[in-house]
C-alpha cells in the first residue's frame, strides 16, 4: 500500500508544471506567482502564459530587472571609485593656501570637514539614484496595475452592455399588429398544410409498399400452388400408370393360366380316347 501511495505521489509530482513563474499552494492548486492568479487546470497553463495579463506583467518585470541591473552596475563603479581613495590619502591632502597663525589642530579640523563634505557630496547621487530607481519601479508597477484594471473594467463593461442590451423597435398600430398576427397565422397554417401533405405522401408511399409486398406474397403463393398441383398431377399419373401396368400384368397372367388349363383338358381328352380305343381292341 505504501508503494502504491509513493508511486501516486511521484506521478503527481512528475505531472506538476516546472516553470519559473509556476507555484503550487498548500492544497495543490496551480498559481502564477508573477500574476498572482490561480490557474484552474494544468492544461490551461500554456494558455495563461500567452494571455495579455501575463505578457504585460512579464515585460514589465523584465524591464524592471534590466533597470535594477544597470543601477547596480553604476553603484558598484561609484563604490570602487570611493574606496580607491584611502583615509590616509585624504588626510595627507592639505589646502593649497592657509592663513598664517592657524594652528595644526585647526587645519586638521578643516581637513576633516572638507573630507566629510566630499563624502556626503559623493553619497548624495547614489542615494538619489537608488530612490529614483525605486520610484521608477513603483511607477511602472502602478502603470501596469492601472492598465490591467482598465482592461478588466472594459471587459466587465462590455459583458454588462451585452447583458443589458435590448432590441428596440418603433411602436406598432393595432392594424399592423393585426396584420402581423394574420401573417403569423397564415405562416403557421401553411406550415401545418405542408406537414399534413408530407404525412399524406408518407402514408401513400407506405400503402404502396404494403401493396407491393402483398402482391409479391400472392405471386409467391400462386407459384407454390402451381408447383403443388404439378407435383400432385405427376403423382396421380404415376399411380395410374402403375395400376394399369399391374392390371395388364394380371390379365396376361390370367390368360396364361387359362391357356394352361385348356391344354390340360385337351391332354385329358386325348388320354381318354386312347384308353377307349385300347379297350375296344382288346374286346
Amino acid at each position: 500500500m505504501a508503494d502504491v501511495r509513493s508511486m501516486l505521489k511521484a506521478s503527481r509530482e512528475a505531472r506538476k508544471i516546472n516553470h519559473p513563474h509556476a507555484a503550487y499552494t498548500k492544497d495543490g492548486k496551480l498559481l502564477c506567482n508573477l500574476c498572482e492568479t490561480l490557474i484552474k487546470t494544468q492544461n490551461a497553463w500554456n494558455s495563461h502564459l500567452h494571455s495579455t495579463q501575463h505578457t504585460l506583467r512579464l515585460s514589465r518585470a523584465q524591464e524592471a530587472a534590466a533597470a535594477r541591473d544597470a543601477n547596480g552596475a553604476s553603484k558598484k563603479r561609484k563604490a570602487s571609485t570611493i574606496d580607491s581613495t584611502s583615509p590616509e590619502d585624504r588626510k595627507k591632502q592639505k589646502p593649497t593656501s592657509l592663513k598664517p597663525g592657524i594652528g595644526q589642530d585647526e587645519q586638521d579640523l578643516k581637513q576633516e570637514v572638507s573630507t566629510a563634505k566630499t563624502q556626503a557630496t559623493q553619497q548624495e547621487p547614489e542615494q538619489t539614484g537608488a530612490k529614483g530607481d525605486e520610484e521608477v519601479n513603483i511607477a511602472e508597477l502602478a502603470a501596469l496595475d492601472k492598465e490591467l484594471a482598465e482592461l478588466e473594467a472594459s471587459t466587465r463593461h462590455k459583458d454588462a452592455s451585452y447583458a443589458q442590451a435590448t432590441i428596440s423597435a418603433p411602436a406598432m398600430t393595432a392594424e399592423e399588429i393585426a396584420a402581423q398576427a394574420r401573417e403569423e397565422q397564415s405562416a403557421q397554417r401553411g406550415k401545418r398544410d405542408a406537414e399534413l401533405e408530407a404525412e399524406k405522401e408518407d402514408a401513400a408511399r407506405l400503402m404502396e409498399d404494403e401493396f407491393e409486398e402483398m402482391e409479391g406474397l400472392e405471386e409467391r403463393a400462386r407459384k407454390l400452388r402451381e408447383k403443388r398441383e404439378a407435383l400432385r398431377s405427376t403423382t396421380v399419373a404415376r399411380e395410374t400408370t402403375g395400376a394399369s401396368v399391374e392390371n395388364e400384368t394380371k390379365a396376361i397372367h390370367d390368360t396364361a393360366q387359362e391357356e394352361d388349363v385348356d391344354d390340360d383338358d385337351d391332354d385329358d381328352d386325348d388320354e381318354e380316347d386312347d384308353f377307349d380305343g385300347w379297350n375296344f381292341g382288346s374286346g
